[in-house]
């Protein structure tokens, strides 16, 4: 079931706010001319059908900041489509399919994207601030100069992911699985990658200040010129990571066996002890 064919359910904050602009005035003439038995409480719902003319309008449309918050799209196939300027913050997109999608200057804060198929998804300059992306396949995502602080990663796909540039600070990724993710100066502060399959992905010059690593998987990583300070990385496999030139200022290493990885220029090694395995 697709975009066209499936009902649709959506929820505005403000009746006023919708009637207030004219992208907005087109939408309600949309439905009320497909679903004239909406009703109209403080916040409203309503259901329609939408033509394959809608649909390009929705593309192709400057949409009002405030046109589609809380909307509900949930288990909705959106494959390839566009969108440049939309905001969709606090919505409901559990299970939706954005396989190849195009998505732009664009704010899905708080948006619950668990479950979502966003395999080869390209996100650009979107802001994903404290969404939930639990389980969802993001498979060869290029995530690019998006903020994703404090987004919600727990048990999802990321294989061969790039987060190039991108702020995912406070981020959670515990038990993703991130296998060849490319993070070139990412700022993870903070971020909790516990137990997370790391293997053979890049962080050169990342910024994982305080990021919690421990148990994680991290066979092959590159993180030279990368800053671990006071970063936790207890019980993480590290065997063929590079380390060089990074910053381990204050990290927890406890476990850790440098002489299988690149260390050399490796900063605060000494501080923290190189340990041999028991």
């Amino acid at each position: 079931m697709n975009l066209i064919d499936r009902k649709i359910t959506i929820r505005f904050q403000d009746l006023e706010d919708l009637k207030a602009c004219s992208d907005g005035r087109a939408v309600y003439a949309t439905v009320a001319e497909q679903a004239p038995e909406f009703t109209t409480t403080p916040r409203f719902l309503f259901t329609y059908a939408p033509t394959r003319q809608f649909c390009a309008w929705l593309q192709q449309s400057g949409l009002m900041p405030s046109a589609f918050r809380c909307v509900d799209l949930s288990h909705t196939i959106m494959d390839g489509i566009s969108l440049t300027g939309v905001c969709m913050t606090e919505a409901t997109l559990t299970g939706t399919s954005l396989k190849f999608a195009r998505i732009s200057y664009s704010d899905f804060s708080y948006a619950n994207l668990a479950f979502a198929s966003m395999n080869c998804i390209e996100l650009l300059d979107v802001n994903l601030r404290q969404a939930v992306l639990t389980c969802a396949n993001l498979t060869g995502a290029n995530i690019i100069m998006s903020n994703c602080r404090g987004a919600k990663f727990k048990d999802a796909s990321l294989n061969r992911a790039s987060f190039a540039k991108s702020d995912a600070s406070f981020a959670v990724f515990d038990a993703a699985s991130m296998h060849q993710v490319y993070g070139g100066s990412v700022n993870l502060t903070n971020a909790t990658l516990i137990k997370t399959d790391l293997r053979n992905s890049i962080f050169t010059y990342a910024n994982l200040t305080n990021a919690d690593l421990s148990g994680a998987i991290l066979v092959g990583c590159d993180f030279s010129g990368a800053n671990l300070t006071g970063a936790n990385l207890t019980g993480a496999i590290i065997d063929g990571a590079d380390f060089r030139n990074a910053n381990l200022r204050g990290a927890k290493v406890d476990g850790l066996y440098f002489k299988r990885s690149l260390s050399k220029g490796a900063i605060g090694l000494r501080e923290v002890n190189r340990r041999r395995p028991v």
